[in-house]
């Protein structure tokens, strides 16, 4: 029996004015991973954002980039908000809100 890999796992990207395009990358070389292998989700395990306080425009509208590229290629990505994706420990809320429109986010 051959085991079926059911998704793919990434942590601590830790996205910034200074490394769009690393970033962009990443999730562009995960996307590409998954689509060869018929993976038809990611799952990114806290960290995404590097600023706990705020998050810049530039940041939030390249993360949207980032994250068109799941529905263009029909795949999910589920989120684990890490403690920087949050204002506060003590709030459900985080940085994702902004994006829960998203279709495969």
């Amino acid at each position: 029996m051959r085991n079926k890999i059911i998704g793919l796992f990434l942590t601590d990207t830790h996205i910034k004015e200074d490394n769009f395009e690393l970033v962009f990358n990443i999730f562009k070389q995960a996307i590409d991973f998954c689509k060869k292998n018929n993976i038809k989700s990611i799952f990114h395990g806290g960290y995404f954002f590097t600023n706990r306080i705020s998050q810049k425009l530039n940041v939030l509208l390249y993360s949207s980039k980032i994250f068109d590229l799941f529905e263009e290629n029909d795949i999910n990505l589920f989120i684990i908000p890490g403690n920087q994706c949050k204002t506060s420990q003590d709030d459900e809320k985080s940085y994702w809100d902004v994006f829960k429109h998203k279709k495969n986010i």
